[in-house]
């Protein structure tokens, strides 16, 4: 039995330049191609320019691989798995200008349906949703509403858990006095991460 282990991380790429020339970039096409010198570990990366243009890119080194889905491990006595290139930022999947006014990532999965496997682990869609919400809020966000975006410590993870705790374990502590503190606190929690 032989493996093949490979790693995007091997590959060779120029983070430190991709992200020198993201920083000067002074528009959307040199955004694009800073990006191309990004390959070691796949980032949402966002852009927004003085002329209100706005974008995400899932940049990074995405190789072209030849199996249907994602498995773990793969037969390494043959060639028929290894990496036949790595894609450029031009088969990557990209949001430029969308119709709802705003890109947002927290490390989620932003595509479904690619027609290239790009990933398999994300992270859950939690944050995420909550960003989104946040967003919807309100027509116009103000520099303080952000302050308090950047700062929010509500979970819709933790919302869902506690919905869930509830009803699983209500019936069965109600007569028990020693956890009635505990079910009055979890009742209450008002679901945020803070201390």
């Amino acid at each position: 039995l032989c493996i093949s282990m490979h790693w995007i991380g091997q590959e060779e790429g120029n983070e430190y330049l991709s992200i020198y020339l993201i920083n000067r970039a002074e528009n959307w096409n040199e955004f694009l191609e800073a990006l191309k010198y990004f390959i070691a570990v796949s980032q949402n990366i966002a852009y927004a320019d003085i002329d209100g243009n706005i974008g995400l890119v899932c940049a990074g080194g995405v190789p072209l691989r030849k199996r249907e889905r994602y498995q773990i491990l793969l037969l390494g006595d043959t060639d028929e798995f290894i990496w036949k290139k790595v894609l450029n930022v031009d088969s990557l999947p990209v949001i430029f200008n969308p119709t709802n006014g705003y890109v947002a990532s927290a490390n989620n999965k932003t595509i479904s349906n690619y027609k290239y496997h790009i990933g398999t682990y994300y992270s859950t869609p939690y944050r995420f949703e909550r960003i989104v919400k946040y967003l919807n809020s309100k027509e116009k966000l103000s520099i303080e509403d952000f302050k308090n975006l950047q700062n929010d410590e509500y979970s819709i993870m933790a919302e869902l858990f506690k919905k869930n705790l509830l009803g699983l374990i209500i019936d069965s502590l109600r007569d028990n006095a020693k956890y009635h503190s505990f079910l009055k606190e979890l009742k209450t929690w008002d679901c945020k991460m803070n201390a």
